[in-house]
């Protein structure tokens, strides 16, 4: 997060949140890092998303209902 300024994620895990969505905001710092790859792989096993709307290529919010 550039800056520490997580005010963008935080107002979309709110408007997920206000919709009935259970969002799981998971961020890594490129899925080309294996050990990053494997922290979102092993997430997304364990809780699978709904949806998966892309912030930017490297970090994704999630939602499940």
């Amino acid at each position: 997060m550039q800056a520490a300024n997580l005010a963008p994620i935080d107002a979309l895990i709110t408007a997920l949140r206000d919709r009935g969505l259970n969002p799981l905001p998971v961020h890594a710092t490129s899925l080309k890092d294996p050990v990053a790859a494997a922290m979102v792989a092993e997430t997304f096993a364990s809780a699978p998303p709904d949806i998966i709307p892309e912030r930017d290529r490297f970090r994704a919010v999630c939602a499940r209902r």
